[in-house]
């Protein structure tokens, strides 16, 4: 079902003359219902009053993307677009429907037709943007990224990502001044894009720029933070060494989403540097106890055992832990 929440998001409630609003609303709320053979008998309704409408049309290949019918689905998208070729959001629903098959050249034609026929439309951009990064057409989705942030200057993630595309198609650019315009925009709050950008460079490596953006942000307005947030604030800290402040975002984090295994594995470095082995045991028997067959957990706990003298059993969790990575890999 969240394929197709995924499939209807770039959709408009905006009816044909012939297709009253609240018929298709009540058509859509069905489609993502749990009740299948309503849904069927009120679209058969719908064929039968509207047989050439290309939104009824559209429907029916909702319903086909639904039940599994892929290939259904794609011809009737194809056919509402040949019933109104400026129809942008059939156009949109096949770009997704080629997406899921892993057809990014198609998805990206598709949509780029539907943005012609609604160029100020920002889910089609923002899906754009997807397809050219999932295609590896980082350019492209630099240029998208800046025309988003014309679009809408006040979201922080359209600076983020540019600036992330912008490290796509060379390593070596400099970045920063997308979130330099970020702090520019008043109606964005500073904590905001300290958060971002604290983020951004932690992913690239500069642990002590993203320390010191983090403690800003987290002095300012802590009360914001996701557990997300915090888990990457505490990778930071972690990172330059402030273990303090890193056990206590890590347990921030954890007590926001306990069962998040990766919390839990990254918690571990910390009192793995500080040799603390009978911690490293405690914490991956939490980790265990979310995900009993993670294989980063199984490995940690041998690490725990074997550094606590029990060498036997620390051995048994290795073996568990390279047989479960080999299996998951395949």
């Amino acid at each position: 079902m969240k394929s197709l929440i995924l499939l209807v998001s770039l959709f408009s409630l905006v009816c044909s003359a012939q297709l009253k609003q609240t018929e298709f609303e009540n058509a859509m709320l069905l489609l993502q219902g749990k009740e299948s053979e309503k849904a069927l008998t009120n679209l058969e309704d719908l064929e039968k009053k509207f047989p050439t409408d290309e939104q009824v049309i559209l429907l029916r290949g909702f319903y086909q993307f639904r039940d599994g019918n892929l290939n259904a689905a794609m011809m009737s998208f194809s056919n509402a677009i040949k019933a109104n070729p400026k129809y942008a959001f059939a156009y949109g629903a096949r770009a997704q429907l080629f997406s899921t098959k892993g057809m990014f050249d198609k998805a990206i034609l598709d949509i780029s037709e539907a943005l012609k026929i609604e160029p100020q439309n920002i889910d089609f951009l923002k899906t754009r943007v997807t397809f050219y990064f999932e295609n590896k057409q980082f350019k492209e989705a630099l240029e998208d990224a800046k025309f988003k942030i014309r679009l809408e200057p006040n979201n922080i993630m359209n600076y983020f990502d540019a600036a992330d595309f912008s490290k796509y198609i060379d390593k070596n650019t400099d970045a920063d001044d997308f979130f330099n315009q970020a702090y520019a925009n008043k109606e964005i709050p500073k904590y905001v894009t300290d958060v971002l950008f604290a983020k951004f460079l932690l992913r690239y490596g500069r642990f002590d720029e993203s320390k010191n953006k983090y403690e800003t942000a987290l002095a300012t307005n802590e009360k914001d933070f996701g557990d997300e947030d915090l888990h990457d604030a505490a990778i930071a800290f972690y990172k330059t060494k402030n273990y303090d402040k890193s056990i206590l975002y890590f347990n921030k984090a954890i007590s926001m989403n306990p069962n998040n295994v990766t919390y839990y594995n990254n918690f571990i470095s910390v009192y793995m540097d500080l040799k603390d082995w009978q911690k490293v045991k405690e914490i991956a028997e939490k980790a265990l106890s979310v995900d009993a067959n993670d294989p980063m957990a199984n490995m940690l706990m041998a690490v725990g055992l074997k550094f606590t003298g029990n060498e036997s059993l620390a051995l048994e969790y290795q073996n568990k832990a390279n047989r479960l990575e080999a299996e998951q890999k395949n």
